[in-house]
């Protein structure tokens, strides 16, 4: 027996050497950092995902802010317009201002839309300043009959640029809904 021992010790040495159990543990540990790394990298992933999913909402969120402000600025102008048809108000000068931010905010269907308004409100402003001048002359007896042709047509223009107006609040909801809808932005 003590020579089956004797000669069993020797593979029992090679198999427990210091340096084999050094090879082990390091290939153990290496195992196991890159199991926690996967691990690891898998969780960052689930939070990455999640912080660029609450930055979406965030920037959707500013850009409706934006957007609206835009839109409700357009809003007071037409409702200011609508009341006097003058241009020459704050809130011309301001619906300038938001037309400007608009290039950055909206494609061109909804820039050309606030050009219009603006390019259409001038036109009556006008329109309405060459009525008055006509109407003085008619009162004074001035107007010949060429001149109230063009009275009379002036008159039907301006007539229907005031009937466009007065339709545009709600236009204008149709024109801005997929901009301002929460849900549509992109």
């Amino acid at each position: 027996m003590d020579v089956a021992i004797a000669d069993a010790a020797p593979v029992i040495y090679w198999l427990f050497t210091i340096d084999q159990w050094i090879n082990v543990v390091i290939a153990i540990g290496t195992v196991a950092a890159a199991v926690g790394a996967i691990i690891y990298m898998h969780q960052q992933s689930g939070i990455f995902a999640k912080q660029n999913e609450i930055l979406d909402e965030q920037t959707k969120c500013q850009l409706f802010t934006l957007r609206y402000e835009i839109y409700e600025g357009m809003l007071e102008f037409l409702c200011v317009f609508i009341q006097n048809f003058e241009i020459d108000t704050p809130a011309t000068k301001e619906f300038n201002i938001l037309r400007a931010r608009a290039a950055f905010l909206y494609d061109d269907d909804v820039n050309l839309y606030l050009k219009e308004i603006y390019e259409r409100g001038v036109d009556i402003h006008f329109q309405n300043n060459e009525i008055k001048q006509l109407i003085e002359k008619a009162r004074q007896g001035l107007l010949n009959a060429e001149q109230e042709k063009k009275r009379l047509a002036v008159n039907q223009r301006n007539h229907d640029e005031i009937i466009w107006f007065s339709g545009q609040i709600e236009a204008a909801k149709l024109k801005f809904k997929d901009y301002i809808d929460l849900a549509r932005i992109k």
